[in-house]
C-alpha cells in the first residue's frame, strides 16, 4: 500500500523525516528552500530537453483535452540541505496541460 505524508515546516525536522522513512512512506514537504532546489533540479533537465516522463495519462471530457505527465528523479540537494536532509532519495514532480 503506498503511503504518502504531506508536511509543512513544523514537522521538517531530521528526526521526523527519519521516521516517516524507517516506516517507506513517501513525504511531501512543503518548504520554500527545498522546493526551490528541487525546482532548479528539474528546470534544469527541462532546459537541457533531457526529461523522462514516468507516467502518461491523457483524457477528454466535458469539452477539453487533458494531459497529465509525472517526472521523476535522483535526489541531488545542494549540500546546505542535502546534509540536513539525507533521507531524501527521489523528487518528483507533476505537469497538467488543458485544451
Amino acid at each position: 500500500m503506498l503511503q504518502v505524508v504531506t508536511l509543512d515546516a513544523l514537522h521538517c525536522q531530521r528526526e521526523t523525516l527519519e521516521k516517516i522513512s524507517e516506516k517507506k512512506a513517501h513525504v511531501v514537504v512543503h518548504q520554500p528552500k527545498l522546493y526551490q532546489a528541487v525546482q532548479s533540479q528539474f528546470q534544469a533537465l527541462f532546459d537541457a530537453q533531457k526529461e523522462k516522463i514516468i507516467v502518461e495519462h491523457k483524457e477528454s471530457g466535458h469539452g477539453r483535452q487533458e494531459e497529465h505527465y509525472v517526472f521523476q528523479l535522483k535526489s541531488k540537494l545542494p549540500p546546505e540541505l542535502g546534509s540536513r536532509i539525507q533521507c531524501v532519495d527521489l523528487v518528483i514532480a507533476g505537469n497538467t496541460h488543458a485544451q
